[in-house]
């Protein structure tokens, strides 16, 4: 073998060479990429998936929340009756236990009346 020959077979076993590291380099990348890649698919999956859990759990808090509040001021209207309601009748309370002094009154002066 001649040196040019030799030359050539080294320069091949060199090109060789660069071309498998190339294409270890290009599968690492590859291989990097793709791991990365669907780790990220399953976590942007994931991700989407608690999200639309929240929603729904919070759409459910959200309505009885809504119920509650309307709850409260159906509440509200009522204690407002009751409390006109009860002002209503201590009033007339009150009128009714003038009425009874004035009629006991009466009662006392038309007894000592008699007794003349």
């Amino acid at each position: 073998m001649c040196s040019g020959q030799r030359d050539q077979t080294k320069e091949r076993k060199g090109n060789t060479y660069n071309i498998r590291n190339s294409y270890n380099v290009l599968l690492s990348i590859y291989s990097f990429f793709y791991c990365n890649i669907c780790t990220f698919d399953l976590k942007v999956a994931r991700l989407e998936k608690n999200f639309h859990q929240a929603k729904r759990d919070l759409d459910k808090i959200t309505n009885e929340i809504n119920k509650l509040e309307n709850e409260l001021k159906e509440l509200g209207l009522k204690y407002e009756q009751a409390m006109s309601e009860k002002q209503q009748l201590e009033e007339e309370a009150a009128i009714m236990e003038r009425r009874l002094i004035a009629a006991d009154k009466l009662i006392s002066g038309l007894t000592s009346e008699r007794k003349r």
